[in-house]
């Protein structure tokens, strides 16, 4: 949650989703899962934005309530159960970093 009057910075066009410089760390991942019908399968949902389709997933509850307007439009439009999951263990498997200039 953004507290106080710090400056704030569009996220996201689509959604109006803004934060406040470092706010955001991925500690944990969320994503917006749909849930096929004849098989179970899981898979991640998407939606169209200004800059082709965005997968639904974010790192924090904040980001993903933000995005629930489009996974409840899925639920409407396909007929098909959509859930909320949040992945919380976080492991740096590696990390790449630029080569200097």
């Amino acid at each position: 949650m953004i507290e106080g009057d710090q400056q704030t910075f569009q996220i996201c066009t689509a959604c109006g989703f803004k934060a406040a410089k470092n706010h955001l760390k991925v500690d944990e991942l969320w994503a917006w899962v749909s849930v096929d019908p004849t098989d179970q399968n899981e898979g991640i949902i998407a939606f169209n934005s200004s800059m082709g389709p965005m997968p639904m997933v974010g790192a924090d509850r904040e980001r993903m309530m933000s995005m629930k307007k489009f996974a409840e439009q899925t639920v409407e439009n396909s007929g098909i159960e959509v859930k909320l999951l949040r992945f919380t263990k976080r492991s740096e498997i590696e990390i790449l970093k630029p080569k200097s200039t």
